[in-house]
């Protein structure tokens, strides 16, 4: 199923789409490397084949990111628990398209895809905590932020710390109603909040985590 976006769309990924995102990955190799463990296996249009195949055997939905007709990045639901309507987003963009919107609107649609389509009751996304512009996501998309889990994730040569994020179906449906009014606070804000306050500082939170808690009450559509 193809997903619309405002900036173009999400179709779902194919081994027709091995050619151009080698081509993508290569020119952002350097860019990509640092956070992405699977690029070492990636060297030819046949490994990026093979991938893909393994991808849309192992993993949930999975799409190409369109603007303007160019293949901009990958993104979709990496671990998809069915039993318990719960996934995890995973995402990543070419160099050249960073900066510009491209992930964050890709993102929103794609939740929006989850919890209509395939009856999700929460999203995760989990970011390696020095992953700057991975954060932003889900900050600009008003995902609360639960904390750290520290060395979560072997990248490469060294282990990285998780900041992990979350929405619900009915904080994604406040968040991005199509009216006029500020969307009213979720329950689960609401407990987490002393009036006049940020969130409690998660134990284990960098400076960095604490510098980007999202903004209340979440943005509109």
């Amino acid at each position: 199923m193809r997903i619309s976006t405002d900036m173009g769309w999400l179709d779902p990924l194919r081994v027709e789409h091995a050619e151009p995102l080698f081509e993508l990955i290569h020119n952002s190799r350097s860019h990509l490397y640092p956070w992405l463990p699977w690029l070492k296996r990636i060297h030819s249009p046949q490994d990026t084949e093979a991938f893909i195949r393994q991808l849309c055997t192992e993993r949930g939905p999975q799409f190409v990111i369109m603007v303007d007709d160019r293949v901009c990045g990958g993104v979709g639901f990496y671990h998809l628990e069915k039993a318990e309507r719960k996934a995890t987003v995973g995402y990543w963009l070419g160099a050249e398209y960073v900066g510009q919107g491209i992930m964050t609107d890709a993102v929103r649609h794609l939740c929006h895809y989850g919890f209509e389509h395939l009856d999700l009751k929460r999203v995760e996304i989990r970011c390696a905590s020095q992953n700057m512009s991975s954060r932003k996501v889900p900050e600009r998309l008003g995902f609360f932020y639960e904390g750290v889990q520290p060395k979560a994730e072997w990248l490469t040569d060294r282990y990285v710390d998780h900041a992990i994020y979350s929405i619900l179906k009915e904080e994604f449906s406040l968040a991005f109603a199509q009216d006029s009014e500020p969307a009213p606070i979720s329950p689960r804000e609401e407990r987490a909040l002393v009036p006049g306050e940020r969130p409690a500082e998660a134990p284990g939170a960098s400076k960095s985590d604490k510098d980007h808690w999202p903004e209340w009450p979440r943005l509109n559509w």
